[in-house]
Protein backbone atom coordinates (compact mmCIF):
# COMPACT_ATOMS: atom_id res chain seq x y z
CA UNK A 1 0.00 0.00 0.00
CA UNK A 2 1.31 3.46 -0.91
CA UNK A 3 2.23 5.72 1.98
CA UNK A 4 1.20 9.38 1.98
CA UNK A 5 3.86 12.06 2.31
CA UNK A 6 2.53 13.00 5.74
CA UNK A 7 2.66 9.40 6.96
CA UNK A 8 6.17 8.99 5.58
CA UNK A 9 7.39 12.09 7.42
CA UNK A 10 5.59 10.94 10.59
CA UNK A 11 7.38 7.59 10.41
CA UNK A 12 10.70 9.44 10.17
CA UNK A 13 9.72 11.59 13.16
CA UNK A 14 8.92 8.52 15.26
CA UNK A 15 12.27 7.00 14.31
CA UNK A 16 14.12 10.18 15.32
CA UNK A 17 12.47 10.16 18.74
CA UNK A 18 13.98 6.79 19.66
CA UNK A 19 17.45 7.52 18.31
CA UNK A 20 20.00 8.21 21.06
CA UNK A 21 21.57 11.67 21.01
CA UNK A 22 25.07 11.10 19.63
CA UNK A 23 28.10 12.99 21.01
CA UNK A 24 28.52 16.29 19.23
CA UNK A 25 24.95 16.30 17.87
CA UNK A 26 23.19 19.45 19.05
CA UNK A 27 20.07 19.32 16.92
CA UNK A 28 16.86 18.28 18.62
CA UNK A 29 14.67 15.76 16.75
CA UNK A 30 12.35 18.50 15.45
CA UNK A 31 15.25 20.37 13.81
CA UNK A 32 16.67 17.16 12.34
CA UNK A 33 13.27 16.60 10.74
CA UNK A 34 12.78 20.13 9.40
CA UNK A 35 16.25 21.35 8.38
CA UNK A 36 16.97 18.81 5.58
CA UNK A 37 13.63 19.66 4.01
CA UNK A 38 14.39 23.38 4.09
CA UNK A 39 17.61 22.56 2.26
CA UNK A 40 15.76 20.48 -0.35
CA UNK A 41 13.38 23.35 -1.18
CA UNK A 42 16.23 25.86 -1.25
CA UNK A 43 18.35 23.62 -3.51
CA UNK A 44 15.48 23.26 -6.00
CA UNK A 45 14.47 26.94 -6.22
CA UNK A 46 17.92 28.45 -5.83
CA UNK A 47 16.45 31.28 -3.74
CA UNK A 48 16.69 31.96 0.00
CA UNK A 49 13.72 30.68 1.98
CA UNK A 50 12.11 32.16 5.09
CA UNK A 51 9.58 30.16 7.10
CA UNK A 52 6.91 31.63 9.36
CA UNK A 53 4.45 29.11 10.80
CA UNK A 54 2.30 28.74 13.90
CA UNK A 55 0.31 25.91 15.47
CA UNK A 56 -2.98 27.50 14.44
CA UNK A 57 -4.27 24.28 12.84
CA UNK A 58 -2.92 21.82 15.43
CA UNK A 59 -5.72 19.54 16.70
CA UNK A 60 -5.20 20.55 20.32
CA UNK A 61 -4.45 24.27 20.70
CA UNK A 62 -1.25 24.56 22.70
CA UNK A 63 -1.24 28.33 23.13
CA UNK A 64 -3.80 31.14 23.36
CA UNK A 65 -4.84 32.54 19.99
CA UNK A 66 -3.08 35.85 20.64
CA UNK A 67 0.28 34.02 20.84
CA UNK A 68 -0.36 32.23 17.55
CA UNK A 69 -1.11 35.49 15.75
CA UNK A 70 1.10 37.96 13.93
CA UNK A 71 2.01 40.63 16.45
CA UNK A 72 4.72 43.16 17.27
CA UNK A 73 6.83 40.48 18.99
CA UNK A 74 7.37 38.87 15.56
CA UNK A 75 9.30 41.91 14.34
CA UNK A 76 12.53 40.90 16.06
CA UNK A 77 12.28 37.35 14.73
CA UNK A 78 11.70 38.53 11.16
CA UNK A 79 14.59 40.97 11.50
CA UNK A 80 16.91 38.16 12.59
CA UNK A 81 15.75 35.90 9.76
CA UNK A 82 16.17 38.60 7.11
CA UNK A 83 19.53 39.72 8.45
CA UNK A 84 21.02 36.31 7.61
CA UNK A 85 19.72 36.21 4.02
CA UNK A 86 20.94 37.90 0.86
CA UNK A 87 18.73 39.39 -1.87
CA UNK A 88 17.45 40.31 -4.28
CA UNK A 89 14.85 37.49 -4.28
CA UNK A 90 13.11 35.76 -1.38
CA UNK A 91 10.63 32.90 -0.92
CA UNK A 92 8.41 33.08 2.19
CA UNK A 93 6.52 29.98 3.32
CA UNK A 94 3.68 31.06 5.60
CA UNK A 95 1.14 29.19 7.74
CA UNK A 96 -0.72 31.59 10.01
CA UNK A 97 -4.19 32.58 11.27
CA UNK A 98 -3.37 36.27 10.79
CA UNK A 99 -3.12 38.90 13.50
CA UNK A 100 -2.52 42.63 13.81
CA UNK A 101 -2.52 44.77 10.68
CA UNK A 102 0.01 47.30 11.99
CA UNK A 103 2.51 44.56 12.92
CA UNK A 104 1.99 42.94 9.52
CA UNK A 105 2.61 46.28 7.81
CA UNK A 106 5.89 46.77 9.68
CA UNK A 107 7.11 43.25 8.84
CA UNK A 108 6.26 43.65 5.15
CA UNK A 109 8.11 46.98 5.01
CA UNK A 110 11.25 45.32 6.36
CA UNK A 111 10.99 42.40 3.92
CA UNK A 112 10.48 44.67 0.92
CA UNK A 113 13.25 47.05 1.95
CA UNK A 114 15.78 44.27 1.41
CA UNK A 115 14.22 42.08 -1.29
CA UNK A 116 13.11 43.35 -4.68
CA UNK A 117 11.17 40.21 -5.62
CA UNK A 118 9.21 38.20 -3.05
CA UNK A 119 7.19 35.03 -3.61
CA UNK A 120 4.81 33.81 -0.92
CA UNK A 121 4.27 30.05 -0.67
CA UNK A 122 0.99 28.94 0.91
CA UNK A 123 0.83 25.16 1.21
CA UNK A 124 -2.18 25.12 3.52
CA UNK A 125 -3.40 28.15 5.49
CA UNK A 126 -2.96 31.94 5.51
CA UNK A 127 -5.92 33.80 6.96
CA UNK A 128 -6.79 37.40 7.75
CA UNK A 129 -3.63 39.53 8.20
CA UNK A 130 -1.58 36.59 6.87
CA UNK A 131 -3.62 36.84 3.66
CA UNK A 132 -2.83 40.55 3.64
CA UNK A 133 0.88 39.75 3.94
CA UNK A 134 0.63 37.33 1.02
CA UNK A 135 -0.75 40.17 -1.13
CA UNK A 136 2.52 42.09 -0.61
CA UNK A 137 4.35 39.58 -2.80
CA UNK A 138 5.26 39.79 -6.46
CA UNK A 139 4.01 36.25 -6.88
CA UNK A 140 1.89 33.76 -4.93
CA UNK A 141 2.45 30.02 -5.02
CA UNK A 142 -0.59 28.36 -3.45
CA UNK A 143 -1.80 24.80 -3.21
CA UNK A 144 -5.21 24.10 -4.74
CA UNK A 145 -6.45 22.87 -1.35
CA UNK A 146 -5.01 25.81 0.62
CA UNK A 147 -7.05 28.47 2.45
CA UNK A 148 -6.71 32.21 2.32
CA UNK A 149 -9.27 34.19 4.26
CA UNK A 150 -11.19 37.48 4.28
CA UNK A 151 -9.30 40.52 5.54
CA UNK A 152 -12.28 42.14 7.29
CA UNK A 153 -11.19 43.57 10.68
CA UNK A 154 -12.31 41.95 13.92
CA UNK A 155 -12.96 43.73 17.23
CA UNK A 156 -12.64 42.11 20.62
CA UNK A 157 -15.86 42.40 22.63
CA UNK A 158 -16.99 40.88 25.95
CA UNK A 159 -18.55 38.10 23.87
CA UNK A 160 -15.42 37.45 21.78
CA UNK A 161 -14.17 38.62 18.37
CA UNK A 162 -16.81 40.34 16.22
CA UNK A 163 -16.44 41.59 12.66
CA UNK A 164 -16.41 45.37 12.23
CA UNK A 165 -19.03 45.00 9.51
CA UNK A 166 -21.26 43.02 11.92
CA UNK A 167 -21.02 45.78 14.52
CA UNK A 168 -22.06 48.36 11.94
CA UNK A 169 -24.92 46.19 10.69
CA UNK A 170 -26.17 45.56 14.21
CA UNK A 171 -26.22 49.30 14.92
CA UNK A 172 -28.09 49.93 11.64
CA UNK A 173 -30.76 47.35 12.53
CA UNK A 174 -31.13 48.76 16.02
CA UNK A 175 -31.60 52.27 14.65
CA UNK A 176 -34.24 51.12 12.17
CA UNK A 177 -36.23 49.12 14.74
CA UNK A 178 -36.13 51.84 17.40
CA UNK A 179 -37.26 54.51 14.92
CA UNK A 180 -40.21 52.31 13.95
CA UNK A 181 -41.12 51.35 17.52
CA UNK A 182 -39.72 53.30 20.48
CA UNK A 183 -40.47 50.36 22.78
CA UNK A 184 -37.70 48.41 21.08
CA UNK A 185 -35.16 50.59 22.86
CA UNK A 186 -35.65 48.37 25.93
CA UNK A 187 -34.49 45.38 23.89
CA UNK A 188 -31.58 47.11 22.18
CA UNK A 189 -30.27 49.21 25.07
CA UNK A 190 -28.23 46.44 26.81
CA UNK A 191 -26.61 45.55 23.47
CA UNK A 192 -25.87 49.11 22.36
CA UNK A 193 -24.53 49.92 25.82
CA UNK A 194 -21.57 47.61 25.14
CA UNK A 195 -20.44 49.79 22.22
CA UNK A 196 -17.81 52.20 23.48
CA UNK A 197 -17.34 55.79 22.35
CA UNK A 198 -16.13 55.98 18.78
CA UNK A 199 -16.70 52.29 18.03
CA UNK A 200 -18.53 52.86 14.76
CA UNK A 201 -15.89 55.32 13.55
CA UNK A 202 -13.18 52.86 14.56
CA UNK A 203 -14.96 50.15 12.56
CA UNK A 204 -15.02 52.35 9.46
CA UNK A 205 -11.36 53.27 9.91
CA UNK A 206 -10.26 49.65 10.39
CA UNK A 207 -12.17 48.46 7.31
CA UNK A 208 -10.70 51.20 5.15
CA UNK A 209 -7.19 50.63 6.52
CA UNK A 210 -7.21 46.91 5.63
CA UNK A 211 -8.34 47.65 2.10
CA UNK A 212 -5.90 50.54 1.72
CA UNK A 213 -2.89 48.52 2.88
CA UNK A 214 -3.63 45.63 0.51
CA UNK A 215 -4.39 47.93 -2.44
CA UNK A 216 -1.17 49.87 -1.84
CA UNK A 217 0.94 46.70 -1.69
CA UNK A 218 -0.60 45.23 -4.84
CA UNK A 219 -0.09 48.49 -6.74
CA UNK A 220 3.47 48.93 -5.52
CA UNK A 221 4.70 45.36 -5.98
CA UNK A 222 2.67 42.76 -7.89
CA UNK A 223 1.13 45.17 -10.41
CA UNK A 224 3.90 47.78 -10.54
CA UNK A 225 4.40 47.26 -14.28
CA UNK A 226 0.68 47.53 -15.10
CA UNK A 227 -0.93 50.74 -16.32
CA UNK A 228 -4.17 49.84 -14.54
CA UNK A 229 -2.47 48.83 -11.28
CA UNK A 230 -4.54 51.03 -8.96
CA UNK A 231 -8.07 50.04 -10.05
CA UNK A 232 -7.07 46.39 -10.27
CA UNK A 233 -5.54 46.49 -6.77
CA UNK A 234 -8.58 48.25 -5.30
CA UNK A 235 -10.91 45.67 -6.83
CA UNK A 236 -8.95 42.81 -5.23
CA UNK A 237 -8.80 44.58 -1.85
CA UNK A 238 -12.57 45.09 -1.99
CA UNK A 239 -13.09 41.44 -2.93
CA UNK A 240 -11.02 40.19 0.02
CA UNK A 241 -12.72 42.50 2.52
CA UNK A 242 -16.28 42.02 1.26
CA UNK A 243 -18.96 41.28 3.89
CA UNK A 244 -20.43 38.86 1.35
CA UNK A 245 -18.08 36.19 2.71
CA UNK A 246 -20.37 36.12 5.79
CA UNK A 247 -17.66 34.61 8.01
CA UNK A 248 -14.12 35.69 8.91
CA UNK A 249 -13.11 32.04 8.79
CA UNK A 250 -14.51 31.49 5.29
CA UNK A 251 -12.18 29.79 2.84
CA UNK A 252 -10.94 31.82 -0.13
CA UNK A 253 -9.42 29.27 -2.48
CA UNK A 254 -7.44 29.15 -5.69
CA UNK A 255 -10.49 29.10 -7.94
CA UNK A 256 -11.82 32.27 -6.26
CA UNK A 257 -8.51 34.04 -6.87
CA UNK A 258 -7.83 33.03 -10.47
CA UNK A 259 -10.29 35.49 -12.10
CA UNK A 260 -8.66 38.43 -10.26
CA UNK A 261 -5.55 38.58 -12.47
CA UNK A 262 -3.24 38.00 -9.50
CA UNK A 263 0.22 36.63 -10.24
CA UNK A 264 -0.40 33.25 -8.69
CA UNK A 265 0.43 29.65 -9.53
CA UNK A 266 -0.97 26.33 -8.39
CA UNK A 267 1.77 24.72 -6.31
CA UNK A 268 1.00 21.36 -7.93
CA UNK A 269 1.90 22.61 -11.42
CA UNK A 270 5.52 21.86 -10.54
CA UNK A 271 5.38 18.27 -9.28
CA UNK A 272 8.90 18.21 -7.84
CA UNK A 273 8.57 21.56 -6.05
CA UNK A 274 5.17 20.53 -4.71
CA UNK A 275 6.60 17.38 -3.18
CA UNK A 276 9.50 19.21 -1.55
CA UNK A 277 7.31 22.00 -0.18
CA UNK A 278 4.64 19.59 1.01
CA UNK A 279 7.21 17.41 2.79
CA UNK A 280 8.48 20.54 4.55
CA UNK A 281 4.95 21.57 5.48
CA UNK A 282 4.19 18.09 6.83
CA UNK A 283 7.39 18.14 8.89
CA UNK A 284 6.49 21.53 10.38
CA UNK A 285 2.93 20.36 11.05
CA UNK A 286 4.12 17.23 12.84
CA UNK A 287 6.54 19.27 14.98
CA UNK A 288 3.83 21.76 15.95
CA UNK A 289 1.46 18.94 16.87
CA UNK A 290 3.92 16.81 18.83
CA UNK A 291 6.11 19.31 20.70
CA UNK A 292 5.67 22.31 22.98
CA UNK A 293 6.61 24.60 20.07
CA UNK A 294 3.78 26.82 18.88
CA UNK A 295 5.57 29.16 16.47
CA UNK A 296 8.60 28.68 14.21
CA UNK A 297 10.70 31.25 12.37
CA UNK A 298 13.43 29.55 10.34
CA UNK A 299 15.39 30.20 7.17
CA UNK A 300 17.67 28.57 4.62
CA UNK A 301 20.73 30.10 6.32
CA UNK A 302 20.02 27.81 9.30
CA UNK A 303 18.97 30.69 11.54
CA UNK A 304 15.81 30.27 13.54
CA UNK A 305 13.72 31.37 16.46
CA UNK A 306 11.10 29.10 17.99
CA UNK A 307 8.51 29.97 20.60
CA UNK A 308 7.36 27.22 22.91
CA UNK A 309 5.22 26.73 25.96
CA UNK A 310 7.27 26.57 29.14
CA UNK A 311 6.06 25.08 32.43
CA UNK A 312 5.13 28.54 33.75
CA UNK A 313 4.94 30.86 30.73
CA UNK A 314 5.41 30.91 26.97
CA UNK A 315 8.93 31.75 25.94
CA UNK A 316 11.36 32.26 23.11
CA UNK A 317 14.49 30.33 22.15
CA UNK A 318 16.90 32.26 19.97
CA UNK A 319 18.64 29.81 17.68
CA UNK A 320 21.76 31.57 16.45
CA UNK A 321 24.48 29.38 17.95
CA UNK A 322 25.89 32.25 20.02
CA UNK A 323 27.46 31.81 23.49
CA UNK A 324 24.75 31.24 26.03
CA UNK A 325 22.15 30.77 23.30
CA UNK A 326 20.86 27.51 21.96
CA UNK A 327 22.01 26.50 18.45
CA UNK A 328 19.40 25.31 15.93
CA UNK A 329 17.21 22.62 17.44
CA UNK A 330 19.27 22.29 20.60
CA UNK A 331 17.70 21.35 23.92
CA UNK A 332 19.24 21.91 27.36
CA UNK A 333 20.70 18.75 28.88
CA UNK A 334 19.54 17.67 32.35
CA UNK A 335 21.30 19.70 35.01
CA UNK A 336 22.46 22.43 32.63
CA UNK A 337 21.32 26.01 33.20
CA UNK A 338 18.47 27.11 30.97
CA UNK A 339 19.03 30.16 28.76
CA UNK A 340 17.30 33.38 29.62
CA UNK A 341 13.85 33.37 28.07
CA UNK A 342 12.14 36.74 27.64
CA UNK A 343 8.36 36.80 27.59
CA UNK A 344 6.63 37.74 24.34
CA UNK A 345 5.82 41.42 23.94
CA UNK A 346 2.10 41.95 24.63
CA UNK A 347 0.11 42.76 21.51
CA UNK A 348 -1.42 46.24 21.38
CA UNK A 349 -5.15 46.54 21.96
CA UNK A 350 -6.12 47.42 18.39
CA UNK A 351 -8.53 45.84 15.92
CA UNK A 352 -7.01 43.02 13.91
CA UNK A 353 -8.14 41.76 10.52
Amino acid sequence: MATSIWDSVLNEWNALLVQPLMPGVVRAPWARLVWPRIQRVNEYTGFPLLIYVSACTAPARKAPSELLSIDVSDKTAFHSMLEALDGPRLDVLIHSPGGYADATETIVEEIRRKFGYVRFIVPSYAKSAAAMMVMSGDEILIDEDADLGPIDPQFMTPGGAVAAEAIKEQFRRASEEILKDAKKVQVWYPILQTLGMGTLVSCDNAIELSKQIVADWLSKYMFRADSDAKPKAEKIAGFLSSPDWKSHGRRIKLEHLKPLDLHLTNLRDDVELYRRVWELHCALDIVLINTAIYKIHYNSADVGIVRQQQPQAPGIQLLLGQPGILPPGAIPQPGSPAPAVPAPTPAPAIPKP
